[in-house]
């Protein structure tokens, strides 16, 4: 048995020393790209931003930011019969109410993770003791909430702190411009770092906008090339003719001559269509040998141009370029009809529907960070049960669609299925809908004895409504809801006794056509 237990313990020591690194590619804390070094460090994110503000960039981001920001969060209980359970979930729910900032900035400020690809909140924390506490509250129960979720700005890294083996554990911050300015050091165990991407298990994540650095470069190229030509007319190169004499007088050594050709080569050079625009030249003509003026002029201005049309077509070429931009963030679908590119209605469809999954995983990226980083911070704080502490959810960017889901229904209904009574699959439906919750009148007349209220969601989270137009519904019936129906079989056998009289007594629906489900027992 010793022997054993020295192998055991050997073999936990082996196990338990962590001997690689992550690889990550830095130098002093400054995280570097190996592929494109000019986005490293504090050149790339003042790159990022340059890229921002660019018209195509700045209008897909605002897109994608606008269909991110206007989705429904919700806090689900692990146990939905569990009245602890249920008490950690309203707790965690009063949290977004009673920040500094609203949960509407939060969200905005973590969005910004699509510039750079990653953004960092320090957690602060407030005791709740109502507003005359030390730290105004909503709420006077005496347990430690939120202050506020700091944004610290992307601009303000200096540089990350690493441990022996590539993991981030830090951030310093270079704060100016304050009353209290120098460096900061934060440990990440206190933040909450939200990432676009895990490339190496960076702490700067992979911006979305990495991709389509080359074609915005390129871009920038075509619109500055694009607005010399139109301040030129793109109309040709501008070409001066001096007399041979002046050119020779110049080479010479002549003063004067040398600052004629100067001066007609700023004109050349700078000459430009704007409100200036002007040149002025002499107006003397060659003589023939006779003494006799020719129609020649010594001094002349042209345009040399190219003879037909120009090879390169600067419109399609930028489209191109737009259109590259908009593919690296899947929202290439924005680009069809406002471009020579076309497609169908069902195309667009489609594309959205792509893009709309992946803006649910920019969803689900930022519900994993609270549910794996604040919501255990705060239950610490409080002393909760850390094996009943509830979920952060949000609902789908792409709902579905209503007349799809009637279709559904109605082909399940006829195909013999059952749907109602059943208070979980109303409230779902009638969410997904828009529809305000059942009325409890309703509710008795579809006899449902066995219904508490005070165990139905719709009524603990009235504000976590999946639809946005729904009165009730909660994120608990959305994609990430976990319908744990517990409960559900309770009464169910005096359901059917209940309905099956009813269609005997000719109130129900024809049974031949939704046939009521065998209870077990005769009837």
């Amino acid at each position: 048995m010793a022997e054993d237990s020295k192998i055991q313990e050997k073999s936990r020591k082996f196990y338990a020393r962590e001997v690689g690194s992550v690889g990550l590619f830095d130098f002093e804390g400054e995280v570097r790209d190996k592929v494109i070094a000019e986005l490293s460090g504090a050149r790339g994110r003042e790159i990022y931003a340059r890229m921002r503000a660019d018209s195509t960039v700045s209008a897909i981001i605002f897109a994608i930011e606008m269909m991110l920001r206007r989705s429904k969060w919700g806090c689900a209980p692990k146990e939905e019969l569990d009245k602890t359970c249920v008490e950690y979930a309203q707790f965690f729910e009063s949290l977004r109410e009673d920040m500094e900032d609203t949960w509407e900035t939060f969200i905005a400020n973590v969005l910004s993770m699509l510039v750079y690809g990653w953004s960092l909140f320090e957690i602060v924390a407030k005791l709740r003791k109502g507003e005359d506490g030390e730290t105004p509250s909503k709420f006077d129960d005496g347990k430690w909430g939120i202050k506020k979720l700091g944004f610290r700005s992307q601009d303000t890294l200096d540089k990350w702190l690493l441990d022996g083996n590539g993991n981030a554990i830090g951030f310093r911050q270079l704060i100016m411009g304050t009353d209290n300015p120098g460096y900061k050091e934060i440990p990440l165990s206190k933040c909450l770092l939200f990432r676009t991407a895990y490339n190496q298990n960076s702490p700067e994540g992979l911006s979305p906008l990495r991709g389509a650095y080359q074609p915005w470069l390129f871009l920038q190229g075509i619109n500055r090339a694009e607005a010399y030509g139109i301040e030129r007319e793109l109309n040709g190169l501008p070409v001066i003719r001096l007399p041979a004499e002046v050119l020779q007088a110049a080479e010479e050594g002549d003063d004067a001559a040398r600052r004629a050709v100067d001066t007609y080569t700023s004109i050349v050079r700078d000459l430009r269509l704007n409100k200036q625009a002007g040149v002025l030249l002499p107006s003397d003509y060659y003589e023939n040998a006779d003494g006799t003026m020719t129609a020649q002029k010594q001094y002349d201005l042209t345009l040399l141009s190219s003879n037909g049309t120009r090879a390169i077509n600067v419109q399609a070429a930028a489209e191109r370029h737009q259109v590259s931009i908009a593919r690296c963030v899947l929202a290439d679908f924005l680009m069809l009809g406002t471009t020579s590119r076309s497609g169908s209605q069902a195309l667009g469809k489609s594309r959205f529907d792509f893009f709309a999954n992946a803006l649910d995983g920019f969803n689900d990226s930022i519900a994993s960070v609270l549910n794996n980083q604040l919501i255990p911070a705060v239950a610490k704080m409080n002393g909760f049960d850390m094996q009943k502490l509830p979920r952060y959810s949000v609902e789908s960017v792409n709902p579905i669609d209503a007349e799809t889901l009637v279709s559904c229904i109605l082909k399940y209904v006829q195909a013999g299925g059952t749907l109602l009574p059943d208070p979980h699959i109303d409230a779902a439906i009638r969410s997904e809908l828009g529809l305000p919750i059942a009325d409890p009148a309703l509710r008795e007349q579809m006899n449902l004895n066995n219904y508490d209220p005070a165990l139905d969601p719709r009524n603990v989270y009235p504000n976590a409504g999946r639809n946005p137009n729904a009165q009730g519904g909660n994120n608990y019936w959305g994609r990430n809801a976990n319908l744990q129906n517990q409960g559900q079989n309770q009464g169910q056998n005096q359901l059917r006794d209940n309905e099956a009289n009813r269609r005997a007594s000719g109130q129900g629906v024809n049974p031949k056509q939704n046939p009521v489900p065998s209870s077990g027992k005769k009837e």
